[in-house]
């Protein structure tokens, strides 16, 4: 019985001990959540084929010897509509438990199904020379432990399509990686929402673009750095475009209301 006795309580010690360890890895981790967004062109529609994340953490102890971890993109259709992550839209691209500390590098892999539609015409798009380069963003975001970790990657339509030398259109990806919290976002809802107007936030450093809900007339640009900006609302050409400044602050929401814009005369 004494044997038996003190068996158990090795096999107990060994139980708690590795409890133990368990709940300290745990502890140790962050899940990340991956997400899409888009600042749209003037297409109808822009398709691209998305087969996951790539996240580059930082190795142990803070160094930078870790491998890029792969985050898949699931459903079986990886065809994801740009046009259509446009307000409060965005798609999220999958998510993983890592270890807590720094994220150093984010990397969207894409597949060649890529293509856009205009004027009701599908039209294949090309990747260009430096395409696989524009893909890959250094960046430095600090994971703590135990929570959920937005990243967000912002796909500009407008900056990433442009004609190529054979006359068609080839995909040179413009992609920014903010963390929603560490930023400042400017919202607004321009009337009458049937102008559909592109809007832009314009800096020393950058421009930002987006396009307002075509039915609501809502628009919403994320992850700006504060800055100056001069918001443009650039309505269709039946309505007079128009132009003031915002100055956001650190981790901050810039709510503009309501924008009404005026109607062009003939005068």
């Amino acid at each position: 019985m004494k044997g038996l006795s003190y068996s158990f309580s090795m096999l107990m010690l060994f139980l708690l001990l590795t409890s133990s360890c368990e709940d300290l890895e745990s502890q140790q981790k962050a899940l990340v959540n991956v997400l899409l967004i888009d600042e749209p062109g003037s297409f109808e529609q822009v398709w691209v084929e998305v087969l996951g994340v790539e996240v580059l953490p930082t190795g142990s102890r803070g160094q930078e010897n870790a491998d890029w971890l792969f985050i898949p993109y699931t459903p079986s259709i990886k065809t994801v509509s740009l046009t259509e992550l446009i307000a409060d839209q965005r798609l999220l691209l999958g998510r993983k438990e890592i270890q807590s500390g720094q994220i150093i590098g984010v990397r969207l892999v894409l597949g060649d199904n890529n293509y856009l539609i205009s004027q009701g015409e599908r039209v294949n798009l090309q990747p260009s020379t430096d395409f696989n380069n524009r893909l890959t963003l250094d960046v430095n975001f600090n994971v703590p432990a135990g929570f959920s970790f937005d990243l967000y990657l912002d796909f500009s339509v407008v900056k990433s399509i442009r004609q190529a030398d054979s006359g068609g259109w080839e995909l040179s990806p413009s992609i920014r990686a903010f963390d929603a919290s560490e930023v400042t976002e400017i919202r607004g809802t321009v009337q009458p929402a049937n102008s559909y107007p592109m809007v832009y936030a314009i800096s020393e450093r950058d421009t930002i673009t987006t396009l307002a809900h075509p039915q609501r007339g809502e628009f919403r640009l994320r992850g700006l750095p504060p800055a100056t900006y001069t918001v443009i609302i650039q309505p269709n050409i039946n309505y007079l475009d128009t132009a003031f400044q915002v100055s956001p602050t650190l981790d901050s929401l810039v709510q503009l209301g309501n924008l009404p814009i005026r109607e062009r005369t003939n005068d």
